[in-house]
């Protein structure tokens, strides 16, 4: 595996870990620090297993961040890692965000009405991370 990929992978599971579900998943944690190469402690095991499958909003305010410091703090522990939480955090933030509303339906029956939002990064955002 080349190292491009691997950090590719890392950040790619992170986003999933993170941002791209609404709960935490202890098994992509699980993948995470066997691409890295490092090891859980038994009680760091125990703690992450409990929390699997939470959905973040029922946690208590600050512990999903508090979660995102110690996965990076584990990870960490393999010298080829070397992001803060800061730093995936400024990598995650959106640009800009555009709302669009569409135009009232033009027939006499309306089926559905919806709105867009669509959300600009600087660049994509494993690629802010890799670099």
């Amino acid at each position: 595996m080349t190292d491009e990929f691997k950090k590719t992978a890392l950040a790619l599971g992170l986003h999933k870990l993170f941002c791209a579900r609404g709960w935490f998943d202890v098994c992509t944690l699980d993948e995470l620090v066997k691409l890295v190469g490092v090891k859980l402690t038994d009680q760091e095991r125990a703690a992450f297993h409990l929390m699997h499958c939470v959905d973040y909003t029922v946690m208590p305010e600050g512990h999903k961040e508090e979660m995102m410091r110690r996965v990076l703090e584990i990870l960490r522990r393999s010298p080829e890692v070397q992001w803060s939480v800061q730093d995936f955090r400024a990598m995650m933030e959106p640009v800009r965000v555009e709302v669009v509303k569409p135009e009232p339906a033009r027939t006499v029956q309306t089926v559905m009405r919806y709105t867009e939002v669509t959300v600009y990064f600087r660049r994509p955002w494993w690629r802010r991370l890799l670099s």
